[in-house]
């Protein structure tokens, strides 16, 4: 009964697993839902780049430089971006 909640505390180690697990879930949930407003926004921003290059480019604050990449990925190579987390700057 090493694991059971006592009286004077009532959240033992059995109750802290379970919470860690539920933290684990829902910063999983949390991870995925924050990719995919990230892939909305990035989808959002290459349309507006297509339709209107220089109003994008000033109403997103994007550099040409930037605004080349983003309307070069598509959607696929958009979506792995996502996916992998940051990337590292080379050079």
């Amino acid at each position: 009964m090493k694991d059971a909640p006592s009286k004077r505390f009532p959240h033992g180690p059995a109750s802290q697993r379970i919470d860690q697990k539920k933290m684990t879930n829902s910063n999983t949930s949390t991870l995925a839902e924050i990719r995919e407003v990230n892939l909305s926004y990035l989808l959002l921003a290459q349309r507006l780049l297509h339709e209107d290059r220089v109003s994008a480019m000033y109403r997103l604050g994007l550099s040409e430089q930037v605004a080349q990449v983003l309307t070069s990925l598509s959607h696929a190579h958009a979506a792995i971006l996502l996916a992998d987390g940051p990337v590292e700057q080379i050079g």
